[in-house]
């Protein structure tokens, strides 16, 4: 026997003989099969790259597979990209997060959305500690914000991703900056009830062997992002937060 569930973008999830699994947040109950879209919203953290094998976009269907759901996950990703739009700061002149979220979250009618940018957004182009970041930190939490709030307005679900540290090439002072926008990625999460997977927690001398060139995953990197996000989707998509 089957029914169906309809999710909050008007989607109906066919559910079959359901499973009971057991996550770090306890048992539930997760209709098996459920096909669901994912879109990964990001900048080159979460685009492929010519030295990486598979990023976690690539890996989290066969990982999500095993655990009752089959994904459809679009790679969403942009190298050089911020929360906003290319007029607020333009070295790198691509469609930014609010330029292309319409064309390139919205209309995918997606499931989950995962939103992972900050990198780029906190990055300092001249060599001094005082330096401005791209986009000032005030306002990459309002461009979430804005994301978020359209994102769900949808009736999508979201997973917040915080900026990966970097590694031992660069200054201490610029992986610190970088700590701040991934402390307000965290705190405007805590405020919506929005799940976060926190790249934060490795000792720092671990990091390194997650990085390719120190900044951006290598395929250990992308193994345990998708690693992490495998675990806590299930439970998203179940309701559980």
């Amino acid at each position: 026997m089957s029914s169906s569930l309809q999710t909050g973008n008007g989607k109906c999830l066919r559910i079959l003989p359901v499973i009971l699994i057991l996550s770090g947040l306890g048992w539930y109950l997760l209709p098996r099969p459920v096909d669901i879209t994912i879109v990964a919203f990001g900048d080159s953290t979460t685009d492929r790259r010519p030295a990486v094998e598979a990023v976690y976009a690539d890996r989290l269907p066969g990982l999500l597979k095993d655990r009752g759901i089959r994904a459809t996950v679009i790679n969403a990703g942009m190298g050089g990209s911020h929360t906003g739009h290319v007029k607020d700061h333009d070295l790198f002149k691509v469609p930014h997060a609010r330029d292309r979220f319409r064309s390139a979250v919205i209309e995918h009618q997606p499931d989950l959305v995962i939103i992972q940018f900050g990198s780029n957004d906190g990055w300092v182009d001249g060599d001094s500690p005082d330096g401005p970041s791209r986009i000032p930190v005030a306002k990459y939490r309002a461009n979430l914000a804005y994301l978020m709030d359209k994102i769900k307005e949808a009736g999508t679900r979201i997973i917040l991703v915080t900026p990966n540290r970097i590694g031992s090439p660069h200054e201490p002072w610029r992986n610190e900056r970088i700590r701040t926008y991934a402390e307000a990625m965290k705190g405007l999460a805590a405020e919506t009830g929005t799940p976060l997977i926190d790249l934060w927690i490795l000792p720092d001398t671990e990091v390194d062997a997650y990085l390719l060139d120190g900044t951006h995953p290598n395929d250990k990197g992308h193994a345990r992002v998708a690693d992490l996000l495998a675990k806590r989707i299930p439970e998203v998509i179940a309701g559980i937060k």
